[in-house]
């Protein structure tokens, strides 16, 4: 069990809001009869969580000497590397959502003119890494936890480079 899946398991209030999606307001509402606050989803920590990763891929990549690491880096953190890595832990079955949130990690057939689908899968990961980091304040355990998805991303590359090309 690595630190992502140790996390997504434990009864936290953090981890509890970054696996809680901004359209799952409408639901809470309905049951508690009051608004759910801002600070109970995951959009801010998704903010949060996205910085943490970047600087951990970067860390990785500068480490290993890689000549274009800006280049590089857009692999790993891509929306749709984020969805596989979701995948890897069927975050699907925990994330809370209103319910019309498109339930399956099909990265290609989620794509609108508005944007994809699958966008919210991608934020949760986020915003869990961030809730991770508040919690353990470990860099380092963050960015050995990345080192691995970046090596399953590099053997998943043909689902990732795909996307670029259609």
């Amino acid at each position: 069990m690595d630190l992502f899946e140790e996390w997504i398991m434990k009864d936290n209030e953090l981890i509890e809001c970054a696996l809680t999606d901004k359209s799952y307001k409408s639901v809470y509402s309905k049951v508690h009869h009051k608004e759910l606050p801002e600070n109970k989803t995951n959009f801010k920590l998704a903010t949060y969580g996205d910085a943490i990763l970047k600087m951990c891929i970067m860390g990785i990549l500068y480490d290993n000497k890689i000549e274009k690491p800006t280049e590089e880096k857009k692999k790993y953190e891509s929306d749709k590397a984020l969805v596989l890595i979701a995948k890897k832990y069927n975050l699907l079955d925990r994330i809370k959502t209103n319910g019309e949130r498109v339930k399956s990690y099909d990265y290609e057939h989620n794509k609108t003119k508005k944007g994809n689908k699958c966008k919210y899968i991608a934020t949760c990961v986020e915003a869990l890494i961030a809730a991770i980091y508040i919690n353990t304040r470990n860099i380092d355990k963050l960015k050995k936890l990345t080192n691995k998805w970046m090596e399953y991303i590099d053997q998943n590359s043909w689902l990732i480079l795909i996307s670029f090309f259609i």
